[in-house]
């Protein structure tokens, strides 16, 4: 599977800044070497072992633990591509509204293009 960062008419890519951001720097290498790993995966083998998720019918997400913290990455699977727009720390049971809603924000303006 290759991953694809999805990149803003600004020219951020968000998804990099939340690493950049939120991930402390031994837990962002852990991060690229989670992505790497799961690089080597088949699309049938990442939904089987449950690191890749349906969230509805536009979104996935991606499933990476680091020392306790759990990051979700919203996603898009095409094939063996895999594109990543919106990422966060997961602190709670359900995931928040607001971060399903800035994932299909950026989704719509992907598919738009």
């Amino acid at each position: 599977m290759e991953f694809y960062f999805w990149k803003a008419s600004d020219g951020k890519l968000p998804v990099k800044e939340f690493i950049r951001r939120e991930i402390d720097k031994q837990n962002a290498g852990k991060f690229w070497q989670r992505l790497e790993f799961f690089r080597e995966l088949s699309i049938s083998s990442m939904w089987r072992e449950q690191h890749l998720g349906h969230y509805d019918h536009e979104l996935d997400y991606l499933r990476i633990i680091l020392k306790g913290v759990y990051c979700r990455i919203f996603c898009i699977v095409e094939g063996q591509k895999c594109i990543l727009f919106h990422a966060f720390i997961k602190k709670g049971n359900k995931i928040p509204a607001k971060e399903a809603k800035i994932a299909k924000e950026r989704v719509r303006i992907y598919k738009s293009r």
